[in-house]
C-alpha cells in the first residue's frame, strides 16, 4: 500500500509538472504565433482571458476538487506570465506614445494600439483584472507576505509601461529593479516561513523576471549605448559583491563571490568612464586617467569592506594605479603624464609603507623616480615656467608633508599598526571561519 501511495504521489506530481510546461508552451506559442485575422488589441484580449480561464481552472480544482497541489500550480503558472501582460501592455503604450523607432525585427515582437484611447482603456482594464488575480494568487501562494510581495513585484513590472526605450535611462531603471529585488527578498521575503516552501522557492526567482524583461526587450529591439552596458556590468558586480555573499555561509565562498565581481566592475568602471569623457569632450591624452583609474576606488572599497582579504584588495589597487599611471607616461610623455606618476607613486609608496608591503612600497618609489626624471627632463626642454613651477610647488608641498609628520607621527603610526591589526584580525577570522 505504501508503494501504491508513492506511485501515485509521483505520478501525479509529473503530471502536474507536465501540465505547467505545457500551458507556459502554449502562452509562449499564442504570443509568438502571427494572428494575420486578429488585432494586437484581440490578441491581448484574448490572452487575457485565457489567464482568467487558468485563475478559473484553478479555484476549480481546489474547491471543488479538492486537490491544492494542482490549484498551486496554476496559480504559479499564472505569476508566472504576469510580466508578460506588463510587457504586453507597454508595447501598446509605447506605439501611440513612444518617439524612438524599432529596430529591424519580427513583427511578432510588436505590439501596436490604434489610438491613444484604447491603449489607455485596454492598460486600464489590464491592470485591474491583473491586481484582482495577483492577490488571489499570492496570498494563496505566500498569504504571510502576499501584500510584500505584491508591492515590489507588481512595482517593478509597472516600470515596464513607461513609453520610454532611450538606452540610457533603461539601463539606469533595470540596475534599480536588480537593487530592489535583492534588496526586497533578503529584507522582507526570505526569513518568512512562507517563502522556505517551494511555491516561495518558484516566487522569489520570479522577482527577477522584470529585469530580465526590461533588459531583454532593449537588447532585442532597441539600440543601446555604453551606458547601458556599464549599468548591466554595475549590477552584476553588485550582485555578486554584496547580494549574493548574504546567501552564502562560508567566509571562502563569500570571497569567492567577490572575486567573480571584480572584472564587470572593472567593465562598469571604464564604460561609465568612456561615456564621462564622451560627454565633456574630454581630450584623447586624458582618457586613460578618466576610463582607468576610477577602478583604484573601488578595489579600495573592496578593501574597506571586505571580510578577510581586505590587505590584498588594497595592495591591489596599489598596483594597479601605478601601472596605470606608467602606462599613460608611456603612450603620451608629457608634463601631466609626469606630474600624474609622481602623485600615484607617491600614494602608492604610502599605502604600502601603511600595509607593510616591501615590493609595492620599491614600484610607488620607483614611479614617483621615473616621474620625477621625466618631469625634469621636460623642465629643461621646455622654455615655459609651469615645468619648472609645478615642480617646485611638488617639492614644497612635500616638504610641508614632511613637517606635519614630524610632528603627527606618532598618532598617524599609531592609526597605521592599528589600520594593520585590524586588517589581520579580519584574516585570521575569515581563516577559523
Amino acid at each position: 500500500m505504501e508503494t501504491s501511495n508513492q506511485n501515485t504521489f509521483s505520478i501525479t506530481s509529473l503530471l502536474r509538472l507536465a501540465g505547467a510546461i505545457a500551458l507556459l508552451a502554449a502562452a509562449g506559442s499564442f504570443l509568438l504565433q502571427q494572428w494575420d485575422a486578429m488585432t494586437h488589441l484581440a490578441k491581448y484580449y484574448s490572452f487575457l482571458v485565457s489567464t482568467l480561464v487558468l485563475a478559473g481552472t484553478g479555484f476549480f480544482c481546489g474547491l471543488k476538487l479538492n486537490d491544492d497541489k494542482s490549484a498551486r500550480t496554476l496559480l504559479l503558472v499564472i505569476a508566472a506570465i504576469i510580466p508578460v501582460h506588463f510587457a504586453q501592455l507597454g508595447g501598446m503604450l509605447y506605439s501611440v506614445f513612444g518617439k524612438l523607432p524599432y529596430l529591424s525585427c519580427p513583427d511578432i515582437f510588436l505590439w501596436r494600439a490604434p489610438s491613444p484611447f484604447l491603449a489607455i482603456v485596454t492598460t486600464a482594464i489590464g491592470l485591474g483584472t491583473l491586481s484582482v488575480i495577483s492577490f488571489i494568487t499570492y496570498y494563496t501562494l505566500i498569504r504571510s507576505v502576499a501584500s510584500r510581495y505584491m508591492a515590489i513585484y507588481l512595482g517593478m513590472c509597472s516600470l515596464l509601461l513607461i513609453p520610454i526605450r532611450n538606452s540610457e535611462v533603461i539601463g539606469l531603471a533595470a540596475l534599480a529593479m536588480l537593487f530592489i529585488s535583492f534588496i526586497g527578498d533578503l529584507k522582507w521575503l526570505k526569513k518568512d516561513t512562507a517563502m522556505q516552501t517551494l511555491e516561495g522557492h518558484l516566487c522569489r526567482a520570479m522577482l527577477f523576471t522584470p529585469f530580465v524583461v526590461l533588459t531583454g526587450r532593449n537588447l532585442l529591439l532597441y539600440s543601446t549605448s555604453e551606458l547601458f552596458f556599464a549599468s548591466l556590468f554595475a549590477g552584476i558586480a553588485l550582485v555578486f559583491h554584496s547580494f549574493i555573499p548574504q546567501y552564502l555561509k562560508g567566509a571562502k565562498e563569500r570571497s569567492i563571490s567577490v572575486v567573480f565581481s571584480i572584472l564587470p566592475a572593472f567593465m562598469a568602471s571604464a564604460l561609465f568612464g568612456e561615456e564621462f569623457c564622451k560627454l565633456l569632450h574630454v581630450s584623447t591624452e586624458y582618457k586613460i586617467t578618466f576610463m582607468l583609474l576610477p577602478f583604484t576606488a573601488v578595489l579600495a572599497f573592496y578593501g574597506k569592506t571586505s571580510e578577510n582579504e581586505g590587505k590584498t584588495y588594497y595592495s591591489l589597487a596599489g598596483y594597479y594605479s601605478t601601472i596605470v599611471s606608467l602606462y599613460q607616461l608611456y603612450v603620451f610623455p608629457d608634463i601631466y603624464s609626469a606630474l600624474l606618476c609622481i602623485v600615484i607613486g607617491l600614494g602608492t609608496a604610502a599605502t604600502a609603507y601603511a600595509l607593510a608591503h616591501r615590493d609595492l612600497f620599491y614600484l610607488g618609489c620607483a614611479a614617483f623616480l621615473g616621474g620625477i626624471v621625466f618631469h625634469l627632463r621636460f623642465a629643461l626642454q621646455v622654455y615655459e615656467y609651469s615645468p619648472t613651477l609645478s615642480l617646485g610647488l611638488l617639492g614644497l608641498g612635500t616638504i610641508v608633508l614632511a613637517a606635519y609628520l614630524e610632528q603627527n607621527g606618532r598618532h598617524l603610526k599609531l592609526k597605521l599598526e592599528q589600520l594593520r591589526e585590524r586588517l589581520d584580525e579580519n584574516v585570521r577570522v575569515g581563516l577559523e571561519q
